[in-house]
Formats: structure tokens, sequence, C-alpha cells
């Protein structure tokens, strides 16, 4: 396919201040690429399409304009203040993201698959709502008319990430982290501008409802500490996971403050929960596992406002 500015196997270069678009071609996934590249400097430029690095380290991507940036086994980079739609990591451990600006239409904004040691810091990440969230179902549609969930930052078997001092708006799902272990997430605002929720007890609430920060499929020992969440159905959601900590973080105007569904030995305290229906709720599905939410240390926290506490 056709690139605008390709480095291969090529070090200390300094490519800044360029506008690249497509022009009369179809869309280009790549306008700036590097493969097997390392200590160059991306600063400044304009590129209607994307930002790729392949097999390239210790590069500095700053100050751009793209519709995306994507990383494949590319480890120790630093990308920080950008304008894009997505950040997509694969493979690409030890990188310093901050304080980028993520406005995205697609399914993700930030996204690490199977990439460790990553400080995800001081990011604006807003997604695009198209409508309000039905029960059961996304909470954008697509041009078919079929609604999709929006997520702000997901991590998918990635560990030892810190998630700190972000703020994230107009999403489904604000934090998730996905079969990932030892993640510190901290001092995030999470504050959707849209709720919807139904209580029906004889369903899984994992396919279901909007919510601030999830932990799913087997993730444990993760730490989240000191966030603010605010009008989501669920503030908190836990999907089969056990060992974790959740502590000094702020809820106010969720349904269910936190929500452990078949989640076991998590420790809940310090928290303070407001304005709500629920303020922490322990639920089994009867099917996602034998033995249901046990041996939860619930702790220390204020309860207020709640329909039930």
């Amino acid at each position: 396919y056709d690139i605008g500015i390709y480095l291969e196997s090529s070090s200390n270069n300094n490519i800044s201040g360029n506008t690249i678009n497509s022009g009369d071609y179809n869309y280009v996934e790549y306008l700036i690429f590097l493969n097997n590249s390392s200590n160059n400097e991306i600063n400044g430029n304009n590129i209607n399409g994307g930002l790729g690095l392949e097999s390239s380290s210790e590069n500095n991507i700053s100050n751009n304009e793209a519709l995306k940036i994507v990383l494949q086994l590319s480890p120790y980079n630093n990308i920080s203040t950008n304008h894009a739609s997505n950040i997509y990591l694969f493979s690409s451990p030890n990188i310093n993201l901050s304080h980028n600006i993520i406005s995205y239409n697609s399914s993700t904004g930030i996204y690490l698959e199977s990439s460790s040691n990553c400080t995800i810091l001081d990011n604006n990440v807003t997604g695009v709502q198209t409508c309000a969230l039905p029960i059961l179902t996304g909470d954008a549609k697509d041009t078919n008319n079929n609604y999709y969930y929006t997520i702000g930052i997901l991590l998918e078997n990635s560990s030892n990430n810190i998630i700190s001092n972000n703020n994230l708006a107009s999403y489904s799902r604000g934090i998730i982290i996905r079969n990932s272990n030892n993640n510190l997430i901290t001092a995030n605002n999470c504050i959707s501008d849209l709720k919807s929720f139904n209580i029906n007890f004889g369903i899984s609430f994992y396919n279901s409802q909007s919510y601030g920060i999830s932990l799913d499929e087997i993730s444990s020992n993760n730490t989240i500490s000191g966030n603010t969440l605010i009008n989501h159905a669920y503030g908190i959601y836990f999907h089969l996971t056990s060992n974790n900590i959740v502590t000094d973080n702020i809820f106010d105007d969720n349904n269910i403050g936190i929500l452990l569904e078949d989640s076991s030995k998590n420790t809940i305290s310090n928290n303070i929960i407001s304005n709500g229906t629920y303020g922490i709720l322990t639920w089994y599905s009867g099917y996602d596992s034998p033995s249901g939410s046990n041996s939860n240390l619930i702790s220390e926290n204020n309860i207020t406002n709640q329909s039930f506490a």
C-alpha cells in the first residue's frame, strides 16, 4: 500500500512539521510508518491517516495529529501530546502514553493487547455518543443501525500497567481490564453522559448496561484507588475476578456503586458511595461460576442516599 513517509532500518531521523494526506487515493492505512527503526523524532505532523510502528523502539511520537497511532512489537517508545482518534498497542511493552487527546468514534479509544509495564497518564479520552443506551445493547449505532459499545481504555492480557489521572467521557465502558493482573488504576475521572438501568436479576450483568471501570475474565491483584465515577449503571463492575483492591474511590449517581458478580476474595474499603439504588451488590449468576461471590472484605465504606444499601 502507499505510504507518505516510510523508514526502514533507520535511526536518528527527525520527521517534523509535515502535512500528509492520501489525496485522490482510496483510504491509506498508514501515512507515516517506521519498521525496525529506532531513536527517531516524529513531531508536529498533520496526518490524514495512520501513524504506525513495527519492531521499532525508543522513538518519540509527539504533537502529531493523526487518525490513529498503532504500535506492533515496538517497546520503549514515548507517545505524548498527540491528537488522534485511537491509540493501539500490540505486544509493545514499556510505553509512555501521556497527555494525548483521544476523540474516538469507533469501539475503543486506547487499546493495549499483550502490552505490559506501560504508563497511561493524563490523557483526555472522549467517545462519540449517537443515541441513548438501550438495555442489553450498546450505546451507539453503526451505518446498518446496529448498536455497538464504546470503550475508553481497554487492556487485554496486559499486566503491571499504570492508568492514572485520565479524564474519560461519553462512553458506555470507561476502563476495562480483561485477563490482566497487577495493574494500578488510580485518580481517573470517569464521567458518563448517559445511563440506562433496569434491574433484571434473571440475566448476567456482563453483557448489559454502562459502567465506569470493569475487571473481568480472571483479572487479579489489581488496585483501583482514588477514582471518581459519576452517572453509570455500575460504577465499578467485577466479573469472574479475585484478589483485587477497591479503595478510596468516589461514586456519585450510579445505579449500583460497586457490583461483584461471581467474584471472590476482593477488598472493598474506604469508598464514598452516594445517590444510587444499591451501594454495593454481590451477585451469583448461577452459571459463570460454581461458587458465586464469596470471601470478599467490605469495610469502612461511606454509603448514603441509596434506595438499597
